[in-house]
């Protein structure tokens, strides 16, 4: 049996998205996505790093920036390094399959998290 995982995400992008080309040309959109869960005193911000390639990736390219709001769905996966002074962390990755901006486009801009502090978040 095939296995299959996707994920739809809403949220807002952090620092403004880096296009960038692989070396057979083609596009790749980069950006980490804020999305906030949980509800009062319980509220928690996870980041994901999402990346988009090919026409789709330059064309968005040109209206992201951040603090939009946007949907994305595509294939989660899992990735760990340590940093320099020996922490741990996990990301969150996304190829992004499908996109679509979400929300009021008069968002204003927030200020990005501290990635040190999975709990904070500027929304």
């Amino acid at each position: 049996m095939p296995n299959f995982a996707s994920i739809t995400l809403t949220g807002h992008c952090g620092p403004d998205p880096k296009l960038a080309f692989l070396t057979d040309g083609t596009p790749i959109l980069r950006f980490s996505l804020a999305v906030n869960t949980g509800w009062k005193d319980r509220k928690v911000c996870t980041w994901y790093r999402c990346s988009l390639f090919g026409k789709q990736a330059e064309s968005i390219h040109k209206y992201m920036a951040k603090g939009k709001a946007v949907t994305v769905c595509g294939e989660p996966s899992l990735s760990t390094y340590t940093n320099d002074s020996g922490k741990t962390y996990t990301n969150i990755e996304v190829r992004v399959d499908r996109f679509s901006f979400a929300g009021d486009s008069n968002h204003e801009k927030p200020e990005a998290a501290d990635n040190d502090d999975d709990n904070k978040c500027p929304f």
